[in-house]
């Protein structure tokens, strides 16, 4: 795996990174004299509609892994977990309504806040989706699929990312619900459908109230991603979760192309505190 660390930070950090780098991103224009006002303010913000596409997103070491045509954008529908949201919820299939607020602070902290348009609501609905995940050889053609397909609809609800200026270190605190995800596990036959992922209080207010409240979808997620020298290794790249929770709630497990064979429910999953180290190896 010579070269690992530079091939896998990118990889591993675009998401991160995803939105300033959109190619089909439109941003609104700011007039004359918006523009002078930004020199002394605090901060810049920028509303942002985009649709992303990737062909195909290929690791390559000795072998190959290939993800085949990513999309990320809107949606496209207008009720999420049961219940309508709002206006920044109805994008189509864009990103719309969603505006990013950057701002150095006094330390030299870079910020980025992302959050609805004043006006649209709490929320943002975004889709992910790909098509196969295959495993290749050195000489080429494709081999074992690991997924055959993933998409997934939801909403975000919060995200907040900081480069420390003392520390170098890149924070991500994100609250999402993802409320409808379909896969099928290729190579062994798994297929979920509708599968949902909700904050800790999903389960509690279903069953005490029969509703839930824009609250309890959000799953919480926060990470803190640094440079770590490996002991007798090269550098490595260090990822802490030091937040992990939600419900999960997995309605329908197929194996085959039989019927469900069942649910699976996993009520306040807590992953805290959690660290990998990655670095190559020869």
């Amino acid at each position: 795996m010579n070269g690992l660390k530079k091939r896998i930070y990118p990889l591993l950090l675009s998401p991160a990174l995803l939105l300033p780098m959109i190619t089909h991103a439109q941003f609104k224009p700011m007039t004359d004299d918006s523009l002078a006002s930004v020199t002394g303010q605090s901060g810049i913000s920028i509303d942002l509609s985009a649709r992303l596409s990737i062909g195909e997103l290929r690791y390559q070491d000795e072998g190959s892994l290939a993800i085949r045509n990513i999309r990320l954008g809107g949606a496209n529908k207008t009720e999420y977990f049961g219940s309508n949201w709002g206006a920044a919820t109805h994008s189509g299939d864009r990103l719309d309504h969603l505006q990013l607020n950057i701002d150095v602070l006094a330390d030299g902290d870079l910020v980025l806040f992302a959050k609805p348009e004043p006006g649209f609501g709490q929320a943002i609905d975004f889709r992910l989706s790909t098509d196969e995940w295959v495993l290749q050889k050195s000489t080429g053609g494709d081999g074992t699929r690991l997924l055959n397909y993933l998409d997934m609809t939801g909403l975000a609800l919060d995200l907040r990312m900081k480069v420390d200026n003392e520390t170098s270190h890149l924070l991500i605190e994100s609250t999402f619900g993802i409320d409808d995800l379909d896969t099928e596990i290729g190579f062994l036959g798994i297929g979920i459908q509708d599968m949902k992922v909700a904050g800790m209080s999903y389960f509690e207010s279903l069953g005490q109230w029969g509703s839930i409240g824009l609250p309890d979808i959000g799953a919480e997620l926060d990470l803190d991603i640094y440079h770590r020298q490996v002991p007798g290794q090269v550098d490595g790249l260090a990822i802490d979760i030091t937040k992990f929770e939600a419900d999960i709630d997995m309605p329908i497990i197929t194996l085959g192309s039989g019927p469900s064979i069942g649910a699976v429910t996993i009520n306040d999953l807590q992953l805290n505190n959690t660290s990998m180290v990655i670095y190559g190896h020869d």
